[in-house]
Formats: structure tokens, sequence, C-alpha cells
């Protein structure tokens, strides 16, 4: 017979008229969070979810943390709602050190209240996790225990502080970031469409696409497709299109017209603007 690694757990139920204890009222939360936490660690795994990005440089005497979120291997959610500075291991010795987040076996009162019948007790408690250092050797027994110390960095520390910038290679993320996907379209009145290419015979038209409200970092995979009407009478406007001049924050759309040159030469802007041509585009950025 196997053993199971999952929990049962008991939800509360209620019936009018039942008198309700602090026991049952916390039976209840403590059962939504058994669940929560079963999920997390189910489906999600453990690690760095977002945020809680690191800094600090050769020389300096503390690492700067920012507010994040990630989830150990219990599914517990390690929540830093604000910046912290922690300072470097006052240590002489140039050795290795790792700074982790980890979840608290205490929590934080954070109010108390009194009670009707001479009682009081905690009523507003806060899950506080740490951000603390540890030695890659284990000095003083205190070792990276994996899945519950999540790692954020690595550094080399000599003489109470940085002998080399932080290393983020250590870093436990909870998954690979995904692409950043952006899209949109021009609008048709306003797309301006000129001779393609620049120089020499004319054998299409194209027009510049701005992708700035994107805020692309980098130059993404852009994809682009031309819409609107393709005739005017018995003249068809149409063609293979392909993007050139590929940048971060643009692109040139660029429709090689299957017609005759004479033709081609007397395409004006304003007549495909009349056409409602116009560039759907979709960008995607990948870290």
């Amino acid at each position: 017979m196997t053993t199971s690694p999952l929990t049962s757990f008991e939800r509360t139920a209620y019936f009018d008229g039942q008198r309700l204890t602090a026991a049952d009222l916390t039976a209840a939360a403590d059962y939504s969070r058994a669940l929560r936490q079963l999920h997390n660690r189910a489906l999600h795994g453990w690690g760095v979810v977002t945020g809680l990005g690191v800094s600090g440089a050769r020389g300096a005497q503390s690492v700067s943390v920012q507010p994040g979120l990630a989830l150990d291997c219990g599914g517990r959610e390690l929540l830093l709602t604000q910046a912290q500075d922690v300072q470097v291991p006052p240590v002489a010795e140039e050795a290795s050190w790792f700074l982790v987040i980890r979840g608290l076996s205490d929590e934080l009162t954070t109010e108390n209240r009194m009670g009707v019948c001479d009682t009081d007790g905690a009523v507003r408690l806060l899950d506080v996790p740490e951000v603390r250092w540890l030695s890659a050797t284990g000095k003083d027994g205190a070792q990276v225990r994996q899945g519950l110390d999540v790692v954020l960095a690595e550094a080399t520390v000599a003489g109470c502080k940085l002998s080399s910038d932080l290393d983020l290679d250590a870093r436990q993320q909870l998954a690979p970031e995904q692409p950043y996907v952006w899209a949109g379209e021009t609008d048709a009145d306003s797309t301006s469409w000129r001779r393609w290419p620049a120089q020499g015979a004319q054998l299409g038209v194209m027009a510049t696409v701005s992708t700035a409200e994107a805020g692309f970092r980098s130059v993404p995979s852009y994809q682009a497709r031309l819409s609107g009407e393709r005739s005017k009478g018995s003249t068809v406007f149409d063609g293979p299109v392909h993007i050139e001049a590929a940048a971060a924050d643009s692109f040139d759309f660029c429709v090689a017209l299957t017609m005759a040159e004479a033709k081609v030469k007397n395409i004006k802007s304003d007549l495909l603007q009349k056409l409602g041509w116009r560039v759907v585009w979709m960008g995607v950025e990948t870290q």
C-alpha cells in the first residue's frame, strides 16, 4: 500500500443558530490557505514569481532588494512589499554567500483586541518573509535549504564588502520570462505611403509603421499584413509584402505591386488611403 503525499482537509460547515468559536473561524481560514498552498506547489513549483530584483556592485557594503513575490516548495507566498537594504556579511576572508528569501514560522501580530469575557488576542497577523545571507559552505550551520530558501543572488564577499558584482545566475526563477507581445494597426487616414524602393525603379509602395507605443527594449520579431480594399474600378492593387529596417520603435512595411510599371508610378498615397489601406502588425520580443 502506497502512502499519498496529499493531506485530507476538513471544511468548516455552518448552520443557523450555531455558536461559532475562534477555533471554527481559524479552521475556515486554514482550510483556504492549505488548499491555496497545495495549488501553488502542484501547479507552479517554487522560485521567484515576479520582482525581487537585487542590485549591488563591487565594493558595496549593502545590496538593495526590490519588492516582489516568490513561492517556496511548500506553496507558501513570500511577499516582500517594501524595498530592503541588506548589509553584506561582516567577514574578512573571501567567501561565497547566497542572498535568499524565506518564510518565517512566526507571524507578526499587527493588532490585538480585548474580548468581552476578560479575554484578549491577536486579530491581525502579517506573514513577513526574511531576506538574509547564507554561506555557500554552510558556515555556522546556516546552509541553503533548497525549496525553502529561494536564492535571489550569489556574492563573493571579502573585507565586509562585495569583492565583485552580484552574480544573478544562481537566482531561482520560478519559470523563464515569457515573451513580450504587443499588437497594433495604423490608421488608414494617416498612413503615409511612398515609393518603394526609394531609389531606382519603383516596384511598389512602403509605409513606416511606428511601434513606439509598445515600449520594446530591443528589436522584436515583427509580423504584419495589409488590410483594406484591393481594387478600384478595373485596377487591382495587390502584391507580396515584407518588412525592412526593423527597429525597436518602428519598421518599414513594403508592398511589391504586381502591376505594369507605368501604373505603379501613378499611385499616390491619398488613393491608397481612400482604399482604407492600413498595416496590422504584431511584435514579439524575447529576453
